[in-house]
């Protein structure tokens, strides 16, 4: 029987790109987002990772037809660039739903399922920036650090019923992530926060193909021992490293330099 594939988010960018690749290799691969994926021989589901119910009936859907689900892959994201004071309520509410708790209820959903049977793989999409902030991206960059501790955490729990939990890390990639973002337009700051999300999305499509990240994703799902973090690209590799390696003030004075921030008119300082 084939291996069962559930990945949410996988209508656009590097969930597109999981999907086909898992296809590619002859997994039976479900589709879990709003919108559906173009790509043929996936079953699509319709599921808002806001609203937990659709992603429990989705699950409901593949039991009743397989009994099973072996691998689990979190796509879905979305990112703000915005003043952390002035980012309102709504909007990091709706954040932490989708890159975080939408992970959490994905949990929810699949590790019994996975108990059952003994067996199972749970990969999110996570990112540098967990490691390594993005200057306005307070938001984004702290739920992506919140599913990193997250996952490693998963894996204490879960490895006893040989479950195991990946955060992939790429950096920049190369989709329209960049054009989804919401920004913030903001007189206080406008023009740091211009540099920063110019530099950002140049960062991003100067960046990674989309189908290496999902060959990241594919190699550890089959691997017998995964690892916990999985960062993509030797150039995030270094940069991870470097950033436990470096007192946290230099890596700080990395980013503003890297970003180009400036401070009353003078480049800051750390």
């Amino acid at each position: 029987m084939s291996e069962i594939v559930f990945v949410l988010g996988g209508s656009s960018g590097i969930g597109l790109e999981t999907v086909k690749k898992f296809i590619n290799e002859k997994y039976t691969v479900y589709n879990g987002s709003r919108t559906e994926c173009p790509v043929a021989g996936v079953t699509n589901l319709t599921v808002d990772v806001a609203n937990p119910e659709t992603l429990s009936k989705a699950v409901e859907n593949i039991l009743s037809e397989h009994g099973k689900i072996d691998i689990g892959v979190y796509c879905a994201g979305i990112s703000i660039a915005a003043p952390a004071e002035k980012t309102t309520r709504d909007d990091y509410n709706y954040l932490f739903e989708v890159n975080m708790f939408g992970a959490a209820e994905f949990v929810r959903e699949l590790v019994p399922v996975m108990k059952a049977h003994n067996k199972g793989r749970l990969l999110f999409v996570s990112s540098l920036a967990g490691e390594l902030p993005v200057p306005f991206e307070a938001y984004y960059s702290a739920s992506k650090a919140a599913l990193d501790a997250f996952v490693s955490e998963l894996n204490i729990e879960f490895n006893q019923f040989n479950i195991y939990a990946t955060s992939i890390v790429p950096g920049g990639v190369r989709t329209d992530f960049t054009q989804k973002r919401k920004i913030y337009s903001d007189g206080e700051q406008v023009e740091n926060l211009d540099k920063a999300t110019q530099k950002l999305a140049t960062f991003e499509q100067q960046g990674l193909h989309a189908q290496k990240v999902a060959h990241a994703i594919y190699c550890q799902a089959i691997k017998k021992r995964p690892d916990v973090i999985c960062v993509v690209g030797l150039k995030n590799k270094v940069q991870y490293v470097a950033s436990k390696v470096l007192p946290q003030k230099a890596s700080l004075g990395v980013i503003k330099y890297m970003y180009k921030q400036e401070n009353n008119g003078n480049n800051a300082r750390v």
